[in-house]
């Protein structure tokens, strides 16, 4: 029903992808998380995996990463740093530092340093 798919979170965008993208390489955690609780035919009677937490309060959200708060693989830079876009081809793309983390590596020795003096 359509070519492109876009997966939000808290108002941002978390993954761009063509729908096999989407359904066959999710990449980010949220998008994950969302093909977890599907139905499926192959296993009815089965109980659906819901995501963990709560959504987000939209007037206070962080100024990282919006699903840090329900996502296993959280790091320290995700609360306070809106996560880099990974590309992973011509139409899909992913915003989370763990397909970035020399970025966020970057990021964390600066703001060290800057500790340090």
């Amino acid at each position: 029903m359509c070519d492109e798919i876009i997966v939000m979170y808290g108002g941002r965008v978390c993954k761009r992808g063509t729908a096999e993208d989407i359904f066959y390489r999710p990449h980010h955690e949220y998008t994950k998380g969302l093909l977890r609780s599907i139905p499926n035919v192959d296993r009815i009677g089965e109980k659906l995996i819901p995501i963990p937490g709560t959504p987000p309060d939209l007037l206070k959200l962080n100024s990282g990463c919006a699903f840090m708060p329900r996502c296993s693989k959280a790091m320290k830079i995700c609360k306070d740093y809106m996560p880099c876009r990974t590309q992973f081809s011509e139409d899909q793309y992913c915003s989370c530092w763990e397909y970035c983390k020399d970025s966020a590596d970057k990021i964390v020795q600066e703001q060290s340093a800057a500790v340090n003096g």
